[in-house]
């Protein structure tokens, strides 16, 4: 519940910028307060360019892009790419693209949807309300003004790049109505998990004061 003296704040707020609006000024630059949540402030265009595309070009990306090709390559998958410095080659390649398609999909969603590119923590501090939220939310993504909706941006980046794997890998899945409905499931399992994950991991970094060689490893 919102006190008094904030909403009439907020409530004055919105009249004064639809005034603004109505008589020709520039519409305000700063979003209206949102209650409830009174310290969210939303990304620009180009914050949320540097973490979805800008993140590629990072030492991190490129080093689980090459480890992940070393793997294929050592499990011999797909084994018609083959081995050597050629199939290392295309390995490496097809990662990378479609990490690039999957962050180029996620920013074009969240510049348009006006959704945050950030996972939405918890504002509770105990561990099963947390959980709870965590939950609720693997789903769902902040909009530019603050509220909570559908995260069609990252959901659409990631179930279109899984498809996009499976017609890639020649060794991979064939298209089925079966398989989409599984690969639903196994998607929609693994954003729960990832979001108790998220939820929970600042916690484990501060607490074993890892903040700063985090920054120093992500640095572009």
């Amino acid at each position: 519940m919102v006190p008094p003296d904030e909403s009439q704040a907020a409530l004055a707020h919105g009249a004064d910028s639809k005034a603004g609006v109505l008589k020709g000024g520039d519409p305000p630059s700063q979003p209206v307060p949102v209650r409830g949540m009174p310290q969210y402030t939303p990304l620009t265009d180009r914050q949320k360019l540097d973490r979805t595309v800008g993140r590629l070009i990072r030492p991190t990306w490129l080093l689980f892009t090459g480890l992940s090709a070393g793997y294929s390559q050592w499990q011999h998958r797909p084994p018609q790419w083959g081995q050597g410095s050629g199939g290392y080659a295309r390995r490496f390649g097809t990662v990378y693209a479609l990490a690039g398609f999957r962050q180029s999909v996620l920013f074009a969603g969240s510049a348009l949807n006006h959704e945050d590119v950030r996972y939405p923590r918890s504002e509770r501090h105990r561990f099963f309300p947390r959980m709870g939220d965590a939950f609720k939310q693997a789903m769902m993504s902040r909009r530019d003004d603050g509220s909570l909706g559908f995260a069609c941006a990252r959901t659409v980046s990631d179930l279109g790049t899984t498809m996009l794997t499976m017609a890639v890998y020649p060794d991979h899945h064939p298209f089925t109505g079966r398989e989409m409905l599984r690969v639903a499931a196994v998607y929609l399992a693994v954003r729960e998990a990832f979001s108790v994950v998220r939820e929970f991991t600042p916690d484990v970094v501060k607490a074993l004061h890892l903040g700063r060689l985090m920054k120093q490893i992500d640095r572009p």
